[in-house]
């Protein structure tokens, strides 16, 4: 873009970021007495100068410029969106008048992004990590702070992985009182209206709360779908309450503050119990759900709710007057009765697939024509249409752009990298802050294996699904493992066939009688698998029954570092499975 309109936008937004940098600088420096101010705010106080230099420098050798650059666009808006968030921070903790306290600095990290605590270290290495990308384009890298920039990067990023200000699972904590706040809704697209409707409309008997429950592989994209709907309904609600369930230390600490804010009165007793249900701010917050009036409407969300021993089912709110909403990966979710309804989340479709992708990497759609859409539509293909893993393409994409602005060719790039490094592609988190998700596919889907390994710990699930990635994924036949028990079972003392003792119990060859296996171990074996939406039932040929798996699943089962061990095992049962069927005959029926 030419001069006028492009150069005012980028001078424009440079001096706003400025503005609001000095403002923070300014409020830390009017506080009369810092002494109970956690001492991250003095580091990040002493970074501000260096963002206000560089961004002033920027300014001063672009106050002519003759071109605007729409790709650096959304990183100035990152830049300024974390510095407004620094600043509210700032000025809600700091305080002229009162000693501020590591209770406030809590409270005001969660209440800036509702659904995510806002750390101030981590909002300043966001800062200088977009500029560090800023700094590598035209128009940015005459700007001479490189070595500063990078100094005070690697400072931020210490204190946040050494010395985090606020717990590393953050609280996620929203109230409302009708007018409800402005939800940061995340990218998930899915059609959650098809299970939530315009509303609460859930007949409600005794008191039970409506209840639904949103199930889906990790990096499906159910809390965004979550925070679209509270966005959109928050208005129905006199109280929304947003507890993170993903441990029981983070629910006990969501409790406590939720009694604070909505000042409740807790019980006096001594709490001896180990047990969360036993604590007072639990208590006194159910205690609080169960007084409401049907005509007092309230919501919670308890999400990730995975683990039923870090979220029992006796912490649940109950209520004629609430609504409940609960995310997880495991489909049978322990924390709600029959009456229950369930929402499962998949992958998305093409349309909305591509969507995603392009709002993530800043795309225009309308630029793309004909031919150009094939290559966004392979990428999205190869990532099977996840949106956790399309989010975290579309900021890498995004990033590769300002390097060079040609949208077919970075396309291209990509994807060529997705095919030959996609391992290192999908394991970094460089990608991570600049998407609506702060995780990657690697960490998704490590807690979960970590999960399924915990809760059933004499189950060898995982180690069953990283044995049938070496088959078609398309459908693992239940009636391959029957072929193989079988014929194991014929064949006990055959030493050359290569079977690990977990696979040998899954055959059962001791139980097969009269050539009928007993399928209780392996069933057992699958259903945490398919309770965490790792594998899907599904029918094959001829109404063959069996199980599929998510491309990416795939991937990272692959990526186990005993991997290589399977292939033996793998060699093994295919062996035993050909066999059968060459050596059936009439005296060796099925």
């Amino acid at each position: 873009m030419a001069g006028g309109v492009g150069e005012a936008a980028l001078i424009l937004g440079l001096i706003s970021i400025i503005i609001i940098v000095d403002e923070t600088k300014k409020i830390y420096d009017a506080a009369h007495d810092k002494s109970g101010l956690p001492k991250v705010f003095r580091e990040v106080h002493s970074r501000l100068p260096i963002v206000a230099s560089i961004l002033e420098e920027a300014r001063r050798q672009n106050q002519s410029t003759q071109q605007f650059d729409t790709k650096i666009q959304p990183l100035l808006q990152s830049c300024e969106d974390d510095s407004k968030d620094l600043r509210t921070i700032f000025d809600k903790v700091i305080s002229t008048d009162n000693v501020p306290s590591y209770e406030r600095y809590s409270k005001a990290a969660r209440a800036v992004k509702p659904g995510r605590t806002r750390k101030v270290e981590s909002l300043m290495a966001d800062i200088l990590k977009n500029l560090q990308l800023l700094e590598t384009h035209h128009l940015f890298k005459n700007v001479a702070t490189a070595q500063e920039l990078r100094s005070a990067l690697g400072e931020m990023l210490k204190i946040e992985k050494e010395e985090p200000s606020l717990p590393d699972d953050p609280s996620t904590t929203i109230y409302s009182t009708g007018q409800g706040s402005n939800l940061n809704t995340g990218s998930g697209t899915q059609k959650i209206q098809q299970t939530f409707g315009a509303g609460p409309t859930w007949n409600v008997e005794n008191y039970h709360a409506a209840q639904v429950v949103v199930t889906g592989l990790g990096g499906t994209g159910k809390t965004q779908l979550v925070l679209d709907f509270v966005e959109n309904h928050k208005d129905d609600y006199d109280t929304v309450v947003w507890l993170n369930a993903s441990s029981a230390k983070n629910l006990r600490s969501n409790f406590a503050v939720c009694c604070n804010e909505l000042y409740l009165k807790q019980p006096a007793w001594s709490n001896s119990s180990s047990r969360i249900e036993d604590e007072p701010s639990v208590r006194a917050a159910l205690q609080w759900s169960r007084r409401r009036r049907e005509d007092q409407k309230w919501l919670v969300v308890l999400d990730n709710a995975d683990d039923a021993s870090q979220c029992p089912y006796d912490v649940v709110p109950k209520g004629v007057g609430g609504t409940l909403i609960i995310t997880s990966r495991e489909k049978a979710s322990r924390l709600v009765d029959n009456k229950g309804e369930t929402l499962e989340v998949d992958a998305m479709d093409l349309d909305e697939a591509m969507s995603l992708l392009f709002r993530s990497a800043g795309i225009s759609e309308h630029k793309l024509r004909g031919s150009s859409l094939a290559l966004p539509e392979r990428i999205v293909e190869h990532l099977d249409r996840l949106p956790l893993a399309i989010s975290l393409a579309g900021a890498a994409i995004s990033d590769e752009l300002l390097l060079d602005d040609d949208v077919e060719a970075t396309l291209q790039k990509y994807f060529k990298d997705l095919e030959q490094h996609r391992d290192p592609l999908l394991k970094t988190d460089d990608s991570a802050g600049l998407s609506s998700y702060d995780k990657t596919i690697w960490t998704v889907w490590s807690s979960t294996f970590s999960a399924i390994e915990k809760l059933y710990p004499d189950v060898p699930a995982v180690q069953l699904l990283t044995f049938l990635t070496y088959a078609d994924r398309s459908c693992i036949q239940h009636e391959l493992f029957r072929l193989s028990a079988v014929e194991y079972s014929a064949q006990l003392s055959w030493e050359e066939v290569v079977i690990p003792q977990w696979l040998k119990d899954i055959l059962a060859p001791e139980q097969t009688k009269d050539r009928v296996w007993d399928d209780h171990h392996y069933r057992e074996t699958l259903k945490p698998l398919l309770r965490y939406g790792l594998v899907r039932s599904v029918n094959g040929p001829a109404g063959m029954k069996g199980i599929t798996m998510h491309g990416l699943v795939r991937w990272r089962a692959q990526q186990q570092p005993d991997f290589v061990n399977y292939w033996a095992a793998y060699v093994g049962w295919m062996y035993l499975i050909l066999r059968h069927d060459t050596l059936f005959t009439e005296d060796r029926p099925f």
